[in-house]
């Protein structure tokens, strides 16, 4: 399955989570795939990892239910970068 994970900061960024969505739908038209779920986390820091949606895609993808995710940058996985980096260990 092919995810994509949204994240923002404050609850006032209801268009970042609009533009993210958009540059992912470009990119899944260009690769000529499809994103199946969006988790989005709204309101959420990145310097905490204790996000729901977050939580339940780690969740999926270490039960390789999961094959990809998709994220407009890597700030959206956390800002944190040895957090980042754990993530990225996870995904791999």
């Amino acid at each position: 399955m092919i995810v994509s994970y949204i994240r923002t900061s404050t609850d006032k960024q209801q268009n970042s989570i609009d533009t993210q969505i958009d540059t992912i739908e470009k990119y899944c038209d260009y690769k000529g795939i499809r994103s199946q779920k969006y988790y989005v986390d709204f309101g959420i820091s990145g310097k905490t990892c204790d996000r729901p949606q977050f939580n339940d895609l780690l969740d999926r993808v270490k039960n390789n239910e999961i094959e990809k995710v998709i994220i407009t940058e890597l700030s959206r996985l956390g800002r944190n970068l040895l957090a980042t980096l754990e993530v990225v260990e996870i995904f791999k």
